[in-house]
């Protein structure tokens, strides 16, 4: 009598499972594709001569575009002749290769006091840059 009822306790619980496995899997006839676009077929395309290739992810944006950030750097850096924090062979090829221009908000001392504050004081006001350290 015991193995009876454990028996269909049993299987009533793969029942559920089985439910909730078939509901969470239909579409109820939907066709969700909000997010989602289909890739063309050679089909859809033949009678447009003038498709767009897909974007190159890497391709140099024109008109550049500016993104900030926020530096730190140690006392009494060295940089080559004519380079500084915010015009060196890094900002330069970023501009040139990519079409990025890349602007410091700010520039403080790499000490972890002040770096600590300056970030705080960023975070309080709501002045975040594009890009930063975490």
């Amino acid at each position: 009598m015991k193995s009876a009822k454990r028996f269909k306790g049993t299987l009533a619980v793969l029942l559920a499972c089985m439910m909730v496995l078939v509901a969470a899997c239909s579409n109820n006839g939907t066709n969700n594709q909000e997010g989602a676009a289909a890739p063309p077929s050679g089909e859809e395309n033949t009678g447009n001569a003038a498709a767009t290739p897909p974007a190159d992810p890497m391709a140099k944006y024109d008109p550049p575009i500016e993104l900030t950030t926020v530096a730190f750097q140690m006392e009494n850096p060295v940089y080559p002749q004519g380079d500084d924090i915010d015009h060196n062979v890094w900002r330069r090829e970023y501009e040139a290769q990519l079409g990025i221009k890349v602007k410091n908000l700010w520039v403080a001392s790499s000490s972890p006091e002040v770096r600590d504050q300056k970030m705080s004081v960023a975070i309080a006001s709501g002045n975040l840059p594009d890009i930063m350290d975490v």
